[in-house]
């Protein structure tokens, strides 16, 4: 009797690993192809620009001039989606393929500073990122 629980629990919890291993899997395939989809037109630098949060899953950046312009990159660290967070950032802006809805334009970031007023109150550990 121990052996058939025991089996039936190693059988459960190969099957959810092979679920995990399955959802890895989609999740590292899925983020290539949403690099890929994307043509990168052209280079903006140092534009200065604020965090707006439109919802707990929707991050986006506006400009500090043009509160009507957005942009959305996946980069964009956790600990620095906080709504309001002031700072400048250097990146590729990418043309959105028709049929295609997102929240902003597509920006792959190259680089993102902020102040240390900023970074102090919105307890940021680093003060500048550089992506590859």
């Amino acid at each position: 009797m121990f052996g058939r629980r025991l089996k039936s629990l190693s059988q459960k919890i190969a099957f959810r690993m092979k679920k995990y291993i399955v959802l890895l899997f989609v999740l590292c395939v899925s983020q290539f192809a949403l690099k890929a989809q994307f043509k990168w037109t052209e280079t903006i630098k140092n534009q200065k620009g604020i965090v707006r949060v439109l919802d707990e899953e929707i991050t986006v950046i506006t400009l500090v001039d043009n509160d009507s312009k957005r942009f959305v990159s996946s980069q964009l660290p956790q600990d620095w989606k906080q709504d309001g967070l002031r700072f400048t950032f250097t990146g590729k802006i990418g043309e959105i393929p028709p049929n295609y809805r997102v929240a902003g334009t597509p920006l792959n970031l190259i680089c993102i500073s902020t102040s240390k007023k900023e970074a102090n109150k919105f307890n940021l550990i680093r003060r500048k990122i550089k992506f590859n």
